[in-house]
């Protein structure tokens, strides 16, 4: 089975749910949020709204959360269709570098090739995120840098392209500096991965 989360759907969300349902619509939305399990109102004080994990708390949303395995996590989505990504032709066209006397990184940029391997036409909402050099602490597990919605007829391709740049390497330190961060990040979509060095 399935759920359908509809969210504040208007005047017209009757209408909108049933074609979902009865599959006049291909879904292709995505969701804004995490879904915990019941064990998560355990963990956490509903007075705590620390971001991070600590001592008492796994964390909270997909940016910093450690506990198990959630529900459904941000992003999930299903269609009548399904979608097949092929990250083996996308390339790192160029490597970031940021020199020492200043100066800004150039464009990382990475192509995604999305198929519908499907039998419907439908939608396919591209998430990409990038995962910050390991052993940091207290910085984001991963944050979405980019998305893209396209839509495909069954057996059509795509190519979605995303480009990255000072500010998608930047994370904030424990005062609020802002600033690039040297080493191996990787640019994460669906289940694939690649890797790009940030020099400082």
């Amino acid at each position: 089975g399935a759920i359908v989360f509809a969210g504040y759907p208007g005047e017209s969300g009757g209408t909108a749910i049933a074609d979902v349902l009865f599959g006049n619509v291909n879904p292709s939305g995505r969701l804004t949020q995490t879904f915990y399990s019941n064990a998560f109102l355990g963990e956490v004080s509903m007075t705590d709204m620390a971001m991070r994990p600590h001592n008492s708390s796994p964390g909270r949303t997909y940016r910093f959360y450690e506990g198990p395995s959630v529900v459904y996590p941000f992003g999930h989505g299903l269609s009548y269709t399904s979608f097949e990504y092929n990250l083996a032709s996308a390339a790192v066209v160029s490597r970031a570098a940021l020199g020492t006397t200043g100066g800004s990184i150039d464009d990382v940029e990475v192509a995604i090739d999305v198929r519908n391997a499907g039998s419907r036409a439908g939608a396919e909402t591209v998430l990409v995120y990038l995962v910050p050099p390991p052993g940091l602490t207290g910085q984001p597990l991963k944050s979405l840098r980019g998305f893209e919605k396209v839509w495909l007829e069954p057996g059509e391709s795509a190519t979605v392209r995303f480009a990255f740049g000072d500010a998608d390497f930047s994370l904030a330190d424990h005062a609020g500096a802002v600033a690039v961060v040297g080493g191996t990040w990787r640019i994460v979509t669906h289940n694939d991965e690649v890797e790009v060095e940030v020099e400082v």
